[in-house]
């Protein structure tokens, strides 16, 4: 094969946008661990603290292997990261330690929403009692007596009067909701931490202990160094909706697995009778390791303590943003947050001839320093924008739907499952409690979609509300028509509306299957409706039908044309196709979708280069420009294409052909290395497609840490691309293990 083209990074957005990276990030993690599977690879054959990247361990000897080590590894990590970056480390959103949610969340009798937040040493207080419940329940807290060294993640007692912790765990931002944008410059610790290890059940790193950067273990110097100027302090309903449909996936994966005292999996409780025990101090829970020896030192919360640990507060803040949007985030004419709920049984009893309330699709948030708590709180909300567009109430509705499934106990795989049910046992969480917002949250995003979006079988893409009068302009920008729907928001609605329909028929599972769903006639609102003249099941059919339709009659045709004939719209259109395909069974939707990606890879793909061309002509400025938005869709697309169609028996050539292809986009777009000579190795520095001022930076992917191979040392010298794969660690590239917005490739002469 002939070598391919020189290619060079020449202009990269750094700006972190919330909905575009949370979205990719939900569709990465897809193509993470569990599609490495589907392709054949065990996890414990990839050892992410080698020295050497992209090496698998099997049964059959040791290889290269950069499509496993892409997909089980780096994609897996990558969507991660940014998760994490906003939800305990950045600052970049609303602080969760104010939140009224996390003090009275034990309690499933509660049904207030709204209430005044609590501020001061009372909000400080309740903060270091989730850190402490949680972390003792996951074991990442380890009780020491007097004089004795500090262990673990988080020392139990936890320390007093230390500004660097004030809440138990170095550096915690927590936060409950993010905001829309932010400039993600930091100045990470360049130190190794001695005192800290990532150990057993932690991903593919289980049996190990490696020394790693102290800002793994403690997220103080990985805060914005200038909050105040470097957040756009604004709320948005896509970047709500797209991170708590990010935070639901990963939850749900946190949460499969229990770990005993040493950090071993734990593959059954002998007797489930002892459940309420797991997470308990000083238990002695009997269990069996995935090996079949008796678990040792008792059984707690999550696969790992720190990921138990993070699952926690994943949840606690998930349960604060249903609490916040509920009552705090709602409007009736495009203006005022007037129109909250003030009982969650409000929410619940929702429906589409209740009043419309809607969350904006922008809101500013004001905020002042709270010197007692150490924290910036909120001290007031405005509406910057009428109703939110299609796109957001449907991220909105996939988010809700996927943490629903965590607590509904008519699911069988997820909320009814031993390893989740020891979450919502009222400690650290109560079920009543977090069921109920969750699905009252879900129930509003549903019905404000019909009430905002209706009118006809397929949705306008902007809201129209029949809202209450209150003067001349009221609601105005909330009426406007818009234009019809594109094959971008008809696929999202076939893929969120699935989603949904699964989640309240109690069919919901982690990452999906590769078969049809079934006929389901019962629902969570089986006796209480959401909607006038039909159940959901029929209402979420219907829609379902409805838009799988119009991609395939109206957006796409036999030659494998997308109307619009961009880019995005292309890859949107396969997903959406395949997502039609496994709602209604129909396999006409399966054969377009490989029509329309034969087109896509006919079109767009340059062997030359190696690289898909994203322009509407060859040789524009865009045409080798990269979005993370764009990342998201192709990988999702390449990845269900290679599942439904190309691991099918007499479809190998496609199969190799689109593993072959993801393999070098992955590692050229996200990593930003141009295996020039085709040989899967990278000649580090040469075949690093960016690099300034002496430092190889990645590509899109702006950074990596520990879980992909980035210890910020090799034994005691200092490195800044440990694993030489072209990403920097984050403190040489002093931004974090997040997705850029975008970056602009050109043919180096």
């Amino acid at each position: 094969m002939a070598p391919y083209g020189a290619l060079r990074i020449v202009e990269r957005d750094v700006r972190f946008d919330t909905e575009a990276a949370m979205r990719a990030g939900v569709e990465m993690q897809t193509s993470g661990e569990p599609f490495a599977e589907f392709i054949g690879r065990t996890l414990a054959g990839y050892d992410r603290s080698a020295r050497e990247t992209d090496r698998y361990e099997s049964d059959g000897g040791s290889r290269r292997d950069p499509t496993g080590y892409a997909s089980a590894v780096e994609s897996y990590e990558y969507s991660r990261q940014p998760m994490n970056n906003v939800a305990f480390e950045s600052g970049a959103g609303i602080s969760l330690v104010f939140s009224r949610t996390i003090a009275r969340g034990r309690s499933g009798r509660d049904r207030a929403l709204g209430e005044r937040d609590l501020e001061g040493l009372d909000a400080l207080d309740a903060m270091r009692a989730l850190v402490s419940e949680s972390a003792i329940a996951t074991r990442a807290g380890v009780r020491v007596r007097e004089g004795e060294r500090p262990r673990g993640f988080v020392t139990i007692p936890l320390p007093q009067d230390n500004p660097l912790n004030p809440v138990g765990f170095g550096g915690l931002w927590a936060t409950s909701v993010g905001y829309a944008g932010f400039d993600p410059t930091i100045r990470p610790s360049n130190n190794v931490a001695r005192g800290c290890t990532i150990e057993g059940g932690y991903g593919a790193s289980a049996g190990q202990s490696v020394l790693v950067g102290d800002y793994e273990c403690g997220y103080s110097s990985l805060h914005l160094p200038s909050r105040f100027g470097q957040v756009e302090r604004v709320v948005s309903a896509g970047a709500t909706g797209a991170m708590l449909w990010k935070y639901g996936l990963w939850i749900t994966n946190y949460l499969q697995l229990f770990h005993d005292g040493e950090g071993r999996a734990i593959a059954r409780i002998e007797d489930e009778r002892e459940l309420a025990q797991v997470g308990v101090e000083g238990n002695a829970v009997r269990a069996r390791r995935e090996d079949a020896s008796a678990a040792t030192g008792g059984v707690f919360l999550g696969a790992s303590d720190i990921e138990g640990f993070h699952g926690a507060l994943l949840i606690a803040s998930a349960v604060a943003s249903a609490d916040w949007v509920l009552s705090r985030a709602l409007a009736g004419d495009g203006r005022a947050l007037d129109r909250g709920f003030r009982t969650v049984d409000e929410a619940l009893a929702h429906t589409e001839q209740s009043a419309a309330r809607w969350m904006p699709g922008r809101i500013e948030v004001e905020e002042i320093e709270d010197s007692a708590a150490g924290f910036e709180r909120v001290s007031a909300l405005r509406a910057a924008s009428g109703a939110p567009g299609l796109r957001a109430q449907l991220e909105l509705v996939a988010g809700f739907a996927t943490l629903f499934a965590l607590v509904d106990e008519r699911n069988p795989e997820v909320g009814a499952s031993a390893t989740v049910r020891g979450y919502f046992d009222g400690s650290p969480f109560d079920r009543a409690h977090t069921r109920d917002r969750w699905l009252g949250a879900l129930r509003w995003a549903l019905v404000t979609l019909e009430q905002g979006f209706g009118g006809g079988d397929v949705y306008r893409s902007t809201a129209r509300f029949a809202v209450e009068a209150r003067g001349a302009d009221a609601g105005a920008d909330a009426t406007t028509e818009g234009p019809e729907l594109g094959a971008e928001e008809t696929a999202l609605v076939v893929q969120a509306l699935r989603l949904a329909r699964r989640s309240i028929t109690g069919r919901l599972v982690l990452y999906g299957d590769a078969t049809p769903d079934g006929r389901a006639t019962r629902s969570v609102f089986d006796g209480a409706e959401p909607f006038a003249g039909a159940t959901a099941i029929e209402r979420l059919d219907q829609r379902i039908r409805a838009h799988a339709a119009r991609l395939y009659e109206a957006l796409t045709d036999d030659e494998g044309s997308v109307r619009g004939r961009g880019a995005s719209e292309e890859m949107a259109a396969v997903r959406g196709l395949l997502e039609a395909y496994l709602a209604t069974g129909e396999v006409r939707y399966r054969a377009r979708a490989l029509r329309v990606w034969q087109r896509f890879e006919r079109d767009r793909w340059d062997d030359s280069l190696g690289i898909y061309r994203m322009g509407e002509r060859r040789g524009a400025p865009e045409d080798l420009r990269w979005t993370a938005e764009q990342w998201g869709q192709y990988t999702s697309a390449a990845r269900e294409i290679y599942k439904l169609i190309g691991s099918r028996p007499g479809e190998e050539a496609l199969g190799a052909q689109v593993l072959a292809r993801w393999t070098r986009s992955s590692k050229l777009i996200l990593n930003g290395w141009n295996d020039a000579n085709r040989d899967d190795r990278v000649d580090w520095p040469s075949e690093c497609v960016f690099v300034r001022d002496g430092l190889v930076r990645g590509g899109l992917q702006m950074a990596e840490r520990a879980l992909t191979g980035e210890l910020g040392a090799e034994g005691e010298q200092p490195t800044a691309d440990r694993d030489r794969d072209c990403v920097p660690e984050v403190d040489d590239a002093a931004l974090p293990a997040a997705l850029a917005s975008s970056v602009r490739f050109e043919v180096a002469r």
